[in-house]
C-alpha cells in the first residue's frame, strides 16, 4: 500500500478494530446489561428505570463522545497540513509566473503536492498510537 492516504486510513480503521474488540464492545454490554437489570427493579417508578437507564448508558456515551472527539482532533491537523500543502503548491505555482501550468508544470505540482501530503502521512501516523493508547487508557477507566 503505496498510497499515502490509504496508509493513513488503514492506520486509523486497524486503529478503531482494536478499541471496539478490546473495550467498546464489553462497555456496551456492561451497558446494556445495566439497562436490562434496571427494568428487573419492581418497586422502580416509569421515571426511576429511566434514570436508571440513563446511567447505565452515561459512561458509553463519554467514550463515544471522546472517539468523536478526538478523530475530529485528528482529522482536522490532518487537513491543516493538507491545506498547507496545496498553499505549497500555489506558492510555487505564483513563484513561476501563475496562470495555467502547461502539463510538464503540472506533473512538477503535482509531485510537490503528493510529496507533501506523504510528510503529512508520515507526520500524522505515530499520532494514531498516541490516540490509540489515550483513548484505551480512558476506557480502561470506565470497564
Amino acid at each position: 500500500m503505496t498510497d499515502p492516504q490509504a496508509r493513513l486510513q488503514a492506520a486509523v480503521t486497524t486503529c478503531m478494530d482494536k478499541l471496539d474488540r478490546a473495550y467498546i464492545r464489553k462497555l456496551s454490554k456492561n451497558a446494556y446489561s445495566c439497562m436490562a437489570a434496571c427494568h428487573d427493579h419492581s418497586s422502580y417508578t416509569s421515571q426511576d428505570v429511566q434514570q436508571c437507564v440513563g446511567a447505565c448508558s452515561t459512561g458509553l456515551q463519554e467514550i463515544n463522545a471522546l472517539i468523536s472527539n478526538e478523530l475530529q482532533y485528528f482529522q482536522n491537523r490532518l487537513q491543516r497540513c493538507q491545506q498547507s500543502c496545496e498553499d505549497e503548491v500555489r506558492d510555487t505555482q505564483a513563484k513561476a509566473g501563475g496562470g495555467k501550468p502547461d502539463p510538464s508544470q503540472q506533473a512538477k505540482l503535482q509531485g510537490i503536492y503528493d510529496k507533501c501530503v506523504g510528510k503529512c502521512v508520515d507526520t500524522h501516523l505515530p499520532l494514531v498510537n498516541a490516540m490509540e493508547a489515550k483513548l484505551a487508557g480512558e476506557c480502561k477507566k470506565r470497564l
